[in-house]
C-alpha cells in the first residue's frame, strides 16, 4: 500500500521518501512515549497550573 502511494507521486525521489520514512518513525516514538508515560508523572504536571504556591513569584 505504501508501496503504491509513493510510486503514484511523480517527482517525489529519495529526499520525500525519507521524509515520510522520517515523519513517521517521528510519529510512532511520540506515541510510544506517551503510552508509557508513568501516570505519577502525568498526574504532577497535570496539576501544577492549578497549585497554590509563592515558588517563582516576585515579590
Amino acid at each position: 500500500m505504501i508501496k503504491d502511494i509513493l510510486n503514484s507521486v511523480n517527482g517525489l525521489g529519495v529526499w520525500g521518501s525519507a521524509a515520510i520514512i522520517l515523519f513517521f518513525m517521528v510519529f510512532a516514538w511520540w506515541i510510544f512515549s506517551t503510552l508509557m508515560m508513568n501516570n505519577q508523572h502525568v498526574e504532577h504536571m497535570g496539576s501544577l497550573p492549578l497549585e497554590n504556591g509563592d515558588e517563582g513569584k516576585d515579590a
